[in-house]
């Protein structure tokens, strides 16, 4: 056979073979540019009113009044509801919020209660710091939504976006201010239940899911009595655990970390700011802004498996700086124990 003809017909083939691959990517730029991110959202106000030079100076002042106690205290968070986390036991929370010793609670979806956990706060408390409340509102809070891996389903983000915000509200006025979504793991084992809780298996369709979320909860401004302050969780690799066992070991390779399971995460990084600061408070307290602080879950699912407290340079494993902060996964410490 003359080689033209081979030529032509190996290009045939190779057109054959990724022309339906280009027309589901067509698709689906199709499917989301009905409904696209708005351009020029206003949800530069939410990131300016995170890095407000003002309220920097205000707390960088709070801080040096602060003893270590007291910093100890705004990092602790206890269960105050539903037994889904770490709890003080019998303790009496209200004298240790007027101690200073609690920074946030959760589980507590009562607007009376959160009222006068509050008043203790603000006014018992010696440098008077208000708490922080909040709550798993995944798909919903008194409204309903189909589950996140539903929603995906849509390829519409502004769905997503409505369905957030209607959940800001009704979390909002029950006093609740910070809530635990959206789950930006990348899911690829149907065993894993926990996939539910997340848009699915594509890196970019799980990342305009999740800047939909963050743009409902936290509207226009986090000074908004009907936003919520976005987490996005849970840390990057957590839904690669092995044979679908939750908070399994996984193996990560630095090729699939970057181009699987990073961008969720780093999308919010670079093009959106979500609310969840808690290691960035860490990192004050401590001074080290180049780490985040790792349980041994998480640096065990990014490719470091020894036990105790270790530090993942974002720096290296992303190519620059995220500028982003984040909480460790609670009840950590215990969960350890045994391993």
């Amino acid at each position: 056979m003359p080689w033209n003809s081979c030529q032509r017909r190996l290009k045939l083939l190779v057109i054959v073979a990724i022309l339906p691959a280009l027309v589901m990517i067509a698709l689906s730029e199709l499917v989301l540019a009905q409904a696209p991110e708005p351009a020029g959202h206003p949800f530069a106000l939410s990131h300016s009113s995170l890095t407000d030079p003002a309220i920097e100076t205000r707390v960088e002042a709070l801080l040096k009044q602060m003893t270590l106690d007291e910093k100890v205290g705004q990092l602790a968070q206890y269960s105050s509801g539903a037994p889904t986390g770490p709890s003080a036991g019998n303790a009496d929370y209200p004298n240790m919020i007027a101690r200073g010793e609690v920074g946030s609670l959760f589980n507590l979806d009562s607007a009376h209660a959160a009222n006068e956990y509050q008043r203790i706060a603000v006014e018992k408390s010696r440098l008077h710091i208000p708490l922080l409340f909040g709550l798993d509102v995944i798909h919903g809070y008194r409204t309903t939504f189909p589950v996140p891996l539903a929603l995906a389903s849509t390829w519409d983000p502004s769905i997503v976006e409505k369905a957030a915000r209607i959940a800001a509200q009704e979390s909002s006025a029950a006093g609740v201010r910070w809530v635990f979504s959206p789950m930006v793991d990348i899911a690829r084992d149907p065993r894993w239940g926990r996939m539910v809780e997340g848009a699915g298996e594509d890196p970019y369709l799980g990342s305009v899911m999740a800047r939909a979320y963050v743009r409902g909860y936290q509207g226009k401004s986090l000074g908004d009595k009907e936003s919520v302050a976005a987490c996005v969780k849970h840390f990057v690799g957590y839904g690669a655990v092995e044979g679908g066992r939750d908070y399994n070991t996984a193996e990560i390779s630095e090729h699939t970390l970057r181009e699987i399971y990073l961008p969720p995460f780093s999308s919010h990084s670079r093009r959106q700011r979500f609310a969840d600061e808690f290691l960035q408070y860490a990192q004050r307290i401590t001074g080290d802004r180049e780490f985040v602080h790792l349980d041994a879950d998480s640096a065990q699912r990014v490719g470091i498996p020894r036990p105790g407290c270790k530090r993942l340079d974002l720096r290296r494993r992303t190519g620059g700086p995220w500028n982003c902060a984040g909480q460790s996964r609670c009840g950590s410490k215990g969960n350890r124990r045994g391993r």
